[in-house]
């Protein structure tokens, strides 16, 4: 509604202004009212159609609303994995619903290449930050593969939104070609190549971070878990617009892991990355960080997170690649939680107060 300068130049006429302003406000009330239940998708960047003027953003949704209806519509179809689903997710909200409800979370598909990709956001209220105040940023890279260790709800709250509720926004991908889009998706999701091709899906975030309003691009940190340590540093090599990464139980040697692990080598690396029995020494090393640490930028800090009885990802590569930082005088920490396996229960609590730290001293 318009409403025109209406020259307040008698009694009269104010008279008529005020009754239409009233008129606007009661109209706005009953749209409100109206509706205040019907699911309405946070924006991140008022006024725009999108959280991000980056053009690659195609669509986004609130979070919760999202998985509340994919699961829930899972369980009502009598799909026995969509209830386990859903009573999972309605347990994550019990134990961390009143947190995620302190931070804006989209779920947002974006385009790389041909490919569509999903990913999520998560930024603090509007009211718990200073509105003059850009906020530094982190690239949250998950685990996993194309079938295997998705972000659900249990990862977008116990795994990144502590890093929200202290002050940063957090953007994460679900990598291409990951099975969430049902049987036919009826475009294009690319193939995850665990490590080669995917990394671009971790780099066109920074586009999307660059064109949030509250972002501080100068101030973009990286953190990545399991396979997603191998994705941090890929995505963090010879790039200066990461200025510190974290990893916590990350590959950092796959031709090692590959001798260790027979499942792996025979599962996810044979199946995903190409041409892996004519290459295999070769790609493994071009996504093991031990063999290129030199191309780690030396002013970008590394916290390197591992637990000394992680049975999936070994400790003694972590170590390693400290080793070669510590030679090379590359600023970095190393963590090590004893008898803590892959996901560093019990310590993950304490290991999360040091990410936060971490990233708060070095942004």
């Amino acid at each position: 509604m318009t409403i025109r300068n209406p020259g307040l130049t008698s009694p009269c006429k104010v008279v008529n202004f005020l009754l239409v302003c009233a008129l606007f406000a009661f109209c706005q009330l009953a749209m409100a009212t109206e509706l205040g239940n019907a699911p309405v998708a946070a924006n991140l960047l008022p006024d725009a159609k999108f959280f991000s003027t980056a053009k690659s953003v195609q669509s986004q949704e609130d979070c919760l609303q999202f998985f509340e209806k994919k699961y829930g519509e899972s369980s009502a179809a009598g799909d026995s994995k969509g209830g386990a689903s859903n009573r999972a997710f309605q347990q994550a909200v019990a134990s961390f619903g009143e947190q995620l409800r302190k931070v804006d979370c989209l779920r947002f598909v974006y385009k790389v290449a041909t490919h569509s990709v999903e990913g999520f956001v998560l930024q603090p209220k509007g009211e718990a930050v200073d509105a003059l105040k850009k906020l530094p940023a982190i690239i949250y890279n998950r685990g996993g593969n194309d079938t295997f260790a998705f972000i659900t709800p249990s990862v977008v709250m116990m795994d990144f939104s502590f890093l929200a509720l202290k002050g940063f926004v957090v953007i994460a991908t679900q990598y291409r070609g990951a099975k969430v889009w049902g049987d036919n998706a009826g475009f294009d999701i690319g193939q995850d190549e665990y490590g080669g091709k995917d990394v671009d899906d971790v780099a066109a975030l920074l586009p999307v971070l660059a064109g949030m309003p509250k972002v501080d691009a100068q101030r973009i940190g990286m953190m990545g878990v399991s396979r997603g340590g191998m994705m941090t540093y890929l995505a963090a090599k010879n790039n200066p617009k990461i200025k510190a990464i974290c990893v916590v139980s990350g590959f950092a040697d796959l031709v090692d892991e590959a001798k260790r692990r027979p499942d792996l080598e025979k599962g996810a690396l044979s199946r995903l990355i190409p041409d892996f029995q004519n290459n295999k020494d070769a790609a493994l090393k071009a996504r093991s960080v031990v063999y290129w640490p030199d191309q780690l930028d030396k002013k970008m800090p590394v916290l390197l997170i591992h637990g000394t009885k992680d049975s999936r990802v070994a400790v003694d590569n972590t170590i390693k690649l400290a080793d070669l930082l510590k030679q090379r005088a590359h600023p970095h920490k190393l963590l090590l939680y004893p008898e803590a396996g892959h996901d560093l229960s019990p310590h993950w609590f304490a290991a999360r107060d040091e990410i936060v730290n971490w990233f708060a001293e070095k942004l």
